[in-house]
């Protein structure tokens, strides 16, 4: 009997438990359903993805349409196409949503749709095709009137989105179209500023064999001697700032002396004039950038453009940074390979260090000045050395000075003897940094502790 009841109340209990399941299943199914009904939509015809966008107003018609995944203006081929600023359109007007719906609308010169500002078509990829006509703006409740031309029905939408809809062809351009321009076909990258001074790096070939830790192909054409290395990953965040400068809004096209010196490109601020190959031919294109705006923004043309953008603040401040030719040396200051190493001479205060290295396979000893020396000390001093680095450099013309008080100097001597030895002398500069020369590249600065770190790591390394 017990076990009896046992069961009939488990089986209540399960009952209970699928019964109100089901129930808070439908609830939330139907609150769902209620939600995505309350959108008023201005036209009866439901847009899939759109693959034409047709504009008139009072200056003209304009068309955008999609081929090969791209927006492009078929009234003027040349025109470069800001493809966020159409598809930021495209979202905004495919199956527009009203705030409300105008009960009664009655004469429609009221909304100004008598004879509408501003009419857009938008066609998707199956055909189908919803027009609306905008009217004035209702300063009142900053809300455009707007119908479709499929109802004579009247609605109110958000001003953004009126404004969205309302702008004029400019503001759908892009300063320049980088897309089709290979980024590792680039030759040649030269940054001039105002005074016409330029750094120049070229794209050469990897020297595996160098007895330098960085084997970038980008070396200096100008400004330090020539072949010193480049830092890599610099000509990939200079070329996002490039796309990021051609991606910028218009602010003016069909440009003249009159609207380059409006804008302050009559005398740029800076160039960048980057070489490149396509079609077995040698191409080229400049960026130039106007003195910036109160804001940090500034003006941008590439140069056979002829359409002037508004660069952001933050693309503006990371251009402005290329003018700085250090900008683009490796952070490293002298990054010596130890296996590319016979041994190392270390001069500080006048005392000598000689440190020879012998190497063999994956195995080496070292000595100091002639006497077994503890590798392991040494090791601990060498990647210490090999490892400093340097984000910034003197402006008053400072450089090391191997006869100045306190100054290390560190000698490689390289097992290839093409390459010769590489020396580098940092001498102290301030309370807070080094200054550091090597091969010609002056003026680099290093963290007082870091040379602090590898002094103390020399003197465990005797």
């Amino acid at each position: 009997m017990k076990r009896k009841r046992k069961l009939t109340v488990i089986l209540l209990v399960i009952l209970n438990i699928a019964f109100y399941g089901a129930f808070f299943a439908m609830s939330y199914a139907n609150k769902r359903s209620a939600s995505a009904d309350r959108s008023i939509y201005v036209s009866k015809t439901k847009l899939g993805d759109v693959a034409s966008i047709s504009c008139i107003n009072s200056n003209g018609k304009f068309t955008f349409e999609k081929q090969d995944d791209s927006w492009v203006c078929t009234d003027q081929k040349d025109f470069q196409v800001n493809q966020k600023a159409v598809d930021s359109l495209a979202q905004t007007a495919v199956n527009l949503a009203a705030v409300r719906k105008v009960e009664q609308a009655g004469d429609f010169s009221q909304y100004g749709l008598d004879s509408p500002q501003f009419k857009i078509s938008l066609t998707d990829s199956e055909g189908k095709k919803a027009t609306y006509d905008i009217g004035k703006l209702n300063d009142n409740i900053r809300k455009y009137y707007v119908k479709s031309e499929d109802s004579a029905d009247v609605f109110v939408i958000k001003s953004n989105y009126g404004e969205e809809i309302i702008k004029p062809l400019n503001a759908y351009s892009a300063a320049y179209d980088l897309s089709a321009i290979d980024k590792g076909s680039v030759t040649t990258i030269k940054v001039n500023d105002e005074k016409g001074s330029a750094a120049e790096i070229t794209q050469g070939q990897r020297d595996t064999e160098s007895p330098l830790g960085s084997d970038s192909k980008w070396k200096f054409a100008s400004v330090f001697p020539k072949n010193t290395n480049v830092n890599s990953n610099i000509i990939d965040e200079l070329w996002t700032d490039l796309e990021a400068a051609a991606a910028s809004d218009c602010a003016d096209f069909e440009i003249d002396d009159a609207k380059l010196e409006k804008y302050g490109l009559k005398q740029p601020q800076e160039i960048i004039t980057v070489n490149y190959s396509a079609d077995s031919q040698n191409k080229s294109f400049s960026l130039m950038v106007s003195k910036e705006n109160a804001d940090g923004s500034a003006y941008v043309m590439f140069g056979d453009a002829k359409v002037i953008g508004l660069a952001s603040a933050d693309t503006v401040k990371s251009l402005k940074a290329y003018l700085d030719a250090y900008s683009f040396l490796p952070q490293s200051v002298c990054a010596a390979k130890f296996k590319s190493l016979s041994g190392v001479t270390v001069t500080y205060n006048g005392v000598k260090y000689d440190y020879g290295i012998t190497q063999n396979g994956t195995d080496y000893s070292v000595t100091l000045n002639g006497a077994q020396c503890d590798k392991d000390n040494f090791d601990a001093f060498f990647k210490k050395m090999v490892a400093l680095n340097s984000n910034s450099h003197t402006s008053d013309g400072s450089t090391a000075l191997e006869n100045k008080d306190g100054t290390l100097v560190v000698v490689y001597h390289s097992t290839n003897a093409s390459y010769g030895d590489l020396k580098v002398v940092i001498s102290p500069y301030d309370s807070d940094y080094y200054v550091a020369s090597f091969d010609g590249v002056e003026g680099r600065l290093i963290n007082k502790r870091s040379i602090e770190t590898v002094l103390t790591l020399l003197q465990e390394a005797k």
